[in-house]
């Protein structure tokens, strides 16, 4: 007669090959969409506003190819840590990726949706607020569900960290963020101002 501890499944263990699985799927069908953004940026190469401008490709050229790069890196990584059958058993989906989810009572996959949550948020408050105030906001919140709790750290990280990517796009990548309406505006531009 068998224990039940003796055959009891860790997390673990339930959830690492299905969960190689669903990396890959993941990682191919984010590949394949940067490989097909990538060849529509074509029709941007020429168009420029100035001669100092790298013209309008550039930059989402820059992103695509350190997002593809990044793919290729989480698929060897995955290929590595699970069997040489990875592959085929990317063919021979069984509902696998179904699998190598973990429970929706997790407390994982609670912060999983809050934090999709807070980035949807983010995407559609950032015209309005602007990016000085709506990435402050964001962060601190993100940081928060992450799990830090000194507010004081978690405030200057918040401010700090948007500064810096504000001075960055402004001065350096010559970007314009978005200011925001109303009040904000008068934010974001005072705040530019002191930049």
């Amino acid at each position: 007669m068998t224990d039940a501890s003796d055959t009891e499944v860790t997390p673990e263990e339930q959830f690492d090959e299905p969960s190689a699985r669903a990396d890959a799927i993941i990682s191919i069908v984010v590949g394949v969409a940067a490989v097909a953004f990538l060849l529509g940026s074509r029709q941007y190469v020429g168009v420029r506003t100035g001669s100092s401008d790298p013209g309008a490709a550039f930059w989402p050229r820059i992103v695509l190819v350190v997002i593809l790069l990044a793919t290729a890196v989480n698929l060897a990584k995955t290929y590595r840590r699970s069997d040489a059958a990875l592959g085929a058993s990317l063919l021979a989906f069984d509902g696998g990726l179904k699998r190598a989810l973990p429970p929706y009572d997790s407390a994982e996959t609670r912060k999983y949706l809050l934090s999709t949550v807070l980035i949807v948020g983010y995407l559609l408050v950032l015209t309005d607020l602007g990016f000085i105030v709506s990435s402050i906001l964001f962060s601190a919140l993100f940081v928060w569900l992450l799990g830090y709790r000194s507010v004081w750290r978690v405030g200057l990280f918040s401010v700090v960290t948007t500064v810096l990517i504000f001075v960055v796009f402004r001065n350096f990548m010559n970007i314009a963020l978005p200011y925001g309406t109303g009040v904000f505006r008068s934010i974001g531009i005072f705040v530019e101002g002191l930049l």
